[in-house]
């Protein structure tokens, strides 16, 4: 959260209400946000950053991350032709691989062993436990 402190209060608004962090509906909800100001075309500061963070997550993330930056972030910016017109100028090398609609990407390089591969540490009450992935790119169980 130290990257992107404005993001701060709905993160933990989000925990509160859901208690725990549901990684599509939290992204669903920044990603508002952010297509709003591509729609405007302003603050590009916080929307190099935020493209930067799509990048890292791209290049260093496992199945669950890339399918977050795949469906939920980046397949939302291609419903409108303007937004991902604006939104190009802002991706990196690796995100704008990524198609502007489609999961396929999102999962490309990793094999489906890895896809299946259970985490014990995932684990919570006989349930899958939600993947935590805050702001600063790192993860927490």
């Amino acid at each position: 959260m130290d990257e992107f402190p404005k993001f701060r209060f709905n993160l933990i608004e989000h925990e509160a209400f859901y208690e725990e962090v549901l990684n599509h509906v939290f992204f669903g909800d920044i990603n508002d946000y952010l297509i709003e100001l591509l729609r405007k075309d302003i603050e590009t500061e916080l929307l190099r950053r935020l493209f930067d963070f799509y990048e890292r997550m791209d290049l260093t993330g496992d199945a669950l991350v890339k399918e977050v930056l795949s469906c939920t972030i980046l397949e939302r910016l291609g419903d409108e032709k303007e937004v991902l017109q604006i939104a190009y100028r802002y991706k990196g090398k690796e995100t704008r691989k990524v198609p502007p609609n489609g999961f396929a990407a999102a999962v490309r390089s990793v094999p489906m062993q890895a896809q299946r591969k259970k985490r014990p540490s995932l684990e919570y009450k006989g349930r899958p436990r939600s993947y935590r992935l805050l702001l600063i790119g790192k993860t927490y169980w």
